[in-house]
């Protein structure tokens, strides 16, 4: 982290607001790769894509909720997502 002249730069375990939003897209097309998470939702079934994330601006895209993930499919995302970005 650095003050006063120098611009911030965030560092690994920073809290920040950036108004953004970290989200899995959800497909209809399960073709049963490694990184696929099958949902079996009421409103979205398919297979959460956990390694194509996406980044946007929730509150541009007027993000609005649908439904919440099962504890256990939202674990299943987080143990595949962190494969990826382990040290």
């Amino acid at each position: 982290m650095r003050f006063g002249n120098m611009a911030y730069i965030p560092e690994r375990g920073d809290i920040i607001w950036l108004n953004l939003a970290l989200c899995c897209p959800i497909t209809s097309n399960v073709k049963g790769y490694p990184f696929e998470v099958l949902l079996q939702g009421k409103q979205f079934t398919g297979a959460i894509l956990s390694d194509h994330i996406k980044k946007f601006d929730w509150k541009v895209r007027k993000a609005k909720f649908i439904e919440k993930a099962h504890p256990p499919v939202l674990s299943e995302c987080i143990e595949k997502l962190s494969t990826l970005i382990q040290e």
